[in-house]
């Protein structure tokens, strides 16, 4: 109780199985089952400080609806990409974020967004908005997560201050790659420190590494767009 906000990034290798009853609605129960009234779902960003809800998650996140970092504590927040193996499949033309996207914007039409557990989340950086890969427009207006290698991000091409302003979650993954590239498990404390610093400044929400054995590192909380 009261720890700092955690984020689980759910990776479904094969995508959801619907037909066998494993798709969004069992992912949720499950999630819903082990964690309770700890989840910060969708429904809790849609919901309105005075009362009325917004209409979907892009235009509660424009409006800066996200609770702070304080009110958040205590509080789990999922996120689900694509699979490797979905990413890689020929034949698989319904992807996990697509999917629970439109999960999502079924359950607001029918008044049941309650139950909903988990953001999608744009997967891989792409130049512009990259919810323009969805020929579906119905389903860009429930990301507002994204999910994607850090040294993309920083290569120059891409204004990340785009998701700042729009109070997006970005996650920035593979902090050790970003030139120049670090130990992947064991750099050094100051190294390591200072490559977060350098991805807040570029307005990641999360810097994600696999540096276990750095927990002061790995548990840092910075501003964000600043430094």
């Amino acid at each position: 109780p009261g720890h700092p906000p955690l984020t689980i990034k759910l990776e479904m290798k094969a995508g959801f199985q619907s037909r066998f009853g494993l798709g969004p609605t069992q992912l949720d129960q499950t999630v819903a089952a082990h964690l309770g009234s700890t989840v910060f779902r969708p429904a809790d960003l849609l919901t309105r400080p005075g009362g009325g809800r917004y209409a979907t998650l892009d235009e509660a996140a424009v409006a800066g609806n996200w609770p702070t970092r304080a009110q958040l504590a205590g509080k789990v927040i999922l996120e689900v990409i694509p699979g490797t193996v979905e990413e890689s499949n020929p034949t698989d033309t319904l992807w996990t974020d697509a999917e629970y996207a439109g999960h999502l914007r079924d359950l607001q039409s029918a008044g049941t967004i309650d139950s909903a557990q988990i953001f999608p989340a744009v997967h891989n950086a792409a130049v512009g908005d990259p919810r323009t890969r969805y020929a579906d427009t119905s389903l860009r207006p429930w990301f507002v997560a994204f999910d994607g290698d850090a040294a993309t991000y920083l290569n120059g091409t891409i204004d990340t201050g785009w998701y700042d302003t729009r109070h997006y979650l970005l996650v920035m993954t593979d902090a050790q790659n970003v030139p120049p590239a670090l130990d992947p498990a064991n750099p050094s404390a100051a190294d390591a420190r200072a490559r977060v610093a350098k991805l807040a400044a570029a307005h990641a929400s999360i810097a994600s590494n696999d540096w276990t054995a750095l927990p002061d590192v790995q548990s840092l909380a910075l501003p964000r767009g600043t430094g």
